[in-house]
């Protein structure tokens, strides 16, 4: 129970980034939808679980039909180019993260420096590899539930949770943007799922931790979504050394997604699985050129539309899975 409780920690820490406990991903594909949003974060999590099961069932396949079918194999590389892209595009959102946060609780000359040295931290942390994310979202989850927890109830006891009449209530638009947000957080996550013990606990307690904070994130922000981090605006309405302490954890929910991207961008230049400088400084070079996109633009545009593909991506996949499980299934009963 306690390995599956540390890796459904890991998995959760890749899939809660600061875009994510900003507040500002949720905005962008739920809440802004009203009251809908909460049923549909939901089927959100229950899909990013779906195609995990479905990723462990194929990793699990070892048939030379499946292996050898010319469209499974476009699919797998294509698989492979959206995977690096959308770690790379949630590298440069979380490195433009940093520079919202930091230039939002310092002054310029101050908030650059905070900023370049997280970012070096990082830089650091990603040469060393997996081990390092592991023992950060060990830490980080459980507290980012509870700091969580704290400013749901603190807006709960104010009265201003309120379900009725908020956003545009546009189902069919709020069912579509949750498909994408499935469909970019299951590229993220699949090389992190690839690492951990098969088994339904994991998952299960992945499942149930995600839908859990999701919803209650959501329920926080139907009426408020200003801002890059709506969510640090919540925590500065309870005081000023909770806003830190929120500060805190929202730099480490940073750190965690970026570490887990720009780990497996290094990855995919080092074949050789060497630890050397060349690759992490290239990848990092990059990005914090490219991250002059900002934060909220990065989140608003680009997440979505890598989720769309992503989704299209895993779709495709699913058909083709389940067509050589009928296949198969077929033959045996011959």
């Amino acid at each position: 129970m306690k390995k599956s409780l540390t890796y459904a920690f890991i998995l959760i820490g890749t899939f809660v980034g600061v875009g994510f406990i900003s507040g500002r991903e949720i905005v962008t594909f739920f809440s802004r939808f009203g009251v809908v949003s909460i049923l549909t974060s939901l089927i959100s999590v229950g899909l990013i679980v779906f195609n995990m099961v479905v990723e462990n069932k194929i990793s699990a396949v070892n048939n030379q039909k499946l292996a050898t079918n010319k469209l499974f194999k476009v699919n797998e590389k294509l698989l492979k180019v959206l995977f690096y892209l959308c770690n790379f595009i949630v590298l440069i959102s979380m490195i433009a993260g940093v520079h919202s946060l930091c230039f939002t609780l310092f002054d310029n000359i101050i908030g650059a420096m905070v900023a370049g040295a997280v970012i070096l931290v990082c830089y650091a942390l990603v040469i060393r590899g997996l081990d390092s994310l592991k023992r950060i979202n060990i830490i980080f989850v459980p507290i980012a539930i509870m700091l969580v927890s704290v400013i749901f109830i603190n807006k709960l006891g104010d009265g201003r949770i309120v379900t009725s009449e908020i956003g545009n209530n546009n189902i069919i638009l709020a069912i579509l943007f949750s498909i994408l947000y499935s469909g970019m957080n299951s590229l993220t996550i699949l090389p992190v799922v690839k690492l951990v013990p098969k088994g339904n606990k994991t998952i299960g307690i992945f499942f149930i931790l995600s839908a859990l904070l999701i919803t209650i994130i959501n329920l926080i922000l139907l009426t408020n979504q200003v801002g890059d981090m709506p969510l640090l605006n919540e925590a500065n309405l309870i005081g000023n050394i909770f806003s830190k302490l929120f500060s805190v954890i929202l730099l480490m929910g940073l750190m965690t997604t970026l570490l887990s991207s720009a780990f497996v961008l290094k990855k995919a230049i080092d074949k050789n699985g060497n630890q050397n400088f060349e690759s992490a400084s290239l990848i990092f070079f990059i990005a914090i050129i490219v991250s002059i996109l900002g934060f909220k633009n990065i989140i608003n545009f680009l997440y979505p539309a890598i989720g769309a593909l992503g989704a299209i991506v895993f779709i495709i996949r699913f058909i083709y899975f389940a067509q050589f499980k009928n296949c198969k299934n077929n033959k045996n009963t011959i």
